[in-house]
């Protein structure tokens, strides 16, 4: 019987913990309105010479991996969007990303949106209403 219950305990214990490092770690998916709204934005864009937005495609999770972009892991919703970049990973430093267009107003849809910061970017902005949703 002690052989029975030190193994289930054995078995059971890294299982909880595998459990829980997902539960943790798992974050929640992009909202659909967030993302159409950054492709719509990525749209009006008509020149990005430093290649910033390559990582907005349809096919892939505005929350993991788009550049700029970071959102609320627990809603999956679109909080910051920062259009500079870094040079290569781990390095720190801001340069200049010349993005040039038209501010969309569908990032009128970004309602969880907290900063939006275009450092050197040539972008004009046109009062308009923001599309419905």
């Amino acid at each position: 019987m002690k052989v029975h219950t030190l193994y289930t305990k054995s078995f059971l214990l890294p299982l909880f913990f595998l459990l829980l490092t997902s539960l943790i770690s798992h974050s929640k998916a992009c909202n659909v309105i967030d993302k159409e709204a950054l492709l719509q934005f990525k749209n009006k864009i008509t020149s990005d010479p430093s290649q910033l937005l390559n990582s907005w495609t349809l096919s892939t999770d505005c929350c993991k991996g788009w550049n700029g972009v970071t959102c609320d892991s627990t809603t999956g919703r679109v909080v910051s969007l920062t259009l500079s970049g870094t040079v290569d990973d781990g390095i720190d430093l801001p340069f200049d990303t010349y993005l040039s267009g038209t501010l969309s107003p569908y990032l009128g849809n970004l309602t969880n949106l907290k900063i939006l910061s275009q450092t050197s970017c040539n972008i004009e902005r046109r009062t308009r209403k923001p599309p419905d949703e």
